[in-house]
């Protein structure tokens, strides 16, 4: 009815993803395909090349997924103990009176530390997933990147956790707070972007750099864990 413009390759998409879900792949990539010979500076392109990779690699795709063996771990549960009302000793009368600024000890749980001000990475941690798709989740978050944060620099390098969990590794953020920000919304974005990975492979959490090199050495996840949550509670 409106012939090609700016919102065609969009619901182009949308319609794609929709016939994906019913699993009429044929259809999808026709539609997949116009987008691509239609719209060639669209930024939708590289997306609807990378959904057609792997629509045509489906079945090998959710054959590896469906024989993965996947034991969810047991997290430690941390108990809160508010501080008792601290004793002020009776003295006599006083001469001078001093008013002591309190500083609130920084948060921490076994080695970790809790450093809102210092700067932040904002982890990916992908449980059980094969090289090959650890490679692809960087490279939809590479875009992801282009597309949301145009002019910024954020940096993603691979590292691991141990054998079973790789890490994607989003840099830097300045501090905690911003940090934050993004991960709220890669969070909300991110099964758009990789909606071939299932949601239970993957999670995200921020850390800085020197809780990052602590975590890597004693592998404690649910500690760390457990000191975010004592931070921002709910939110990890």
């Amino acid at each position: 009815m409106y012939g090609v413009n700016f919102w065609t390759p969009q619901l182009l998409y949308i319609e794609a993803l929709y016939h994906v879900k019913n699993r009429d792949d044929s259809t999808a990539i026709k539609g997949l395909q116009t987008i691509i010979a239609n719209n060639p500076t669209s930024p939708l392109k590289e997306k609807a090349e990378t959904m057609i990779d792997v629509l045509k690699r489906r079945t090998e795709i959710e054959k590896y997924l469906t024989e993965l063996e996947v034991t969810r771990a047991t997290e430690n549960q941390v108990k809160i103990v508010d501080n008792p009302k601290p004793v002020v000793p009776k003295t006599a009368t006083p001469v001078i009176k001093y008013t002591v600024a309190k500083v609130a000890p920084p948060l921490t749980s076994g080695p970790f530390v809790m450093a809102v001000n210092a700067p932040h990475h904002v982890l990916m941690i992908l449980d059980k997933v094969d090289q090959v798709y650890v490679t692809e989740a960087r490279n939809a978050l590479i875009r992801y990147n282009r597309e949301n944060y145009y002019g910024q620099t954020i940096n993603i390098n691979k590292d691991a956790l141990d054998a079973e969990r790789n890490l994607l590794v989003i840099s830097a953020f300045p501090d905690a707070a911003t940090a934050i920000l993004y991960y709220d919304k890669i969070k909300r974005n991110v099964a758009a972007e990789i909606s071939w990975l299932p949601a239970n492979k993957y999670s995200f959490l921020i850390i800085t750099e020197e809780n990052l090199l602590l975590l890597k050495n004693n592998k404690n996840l649910p500690g760390y864990k457990a000191l975010l949550n004592t931070q921002f509670p709910n939110r990890f």
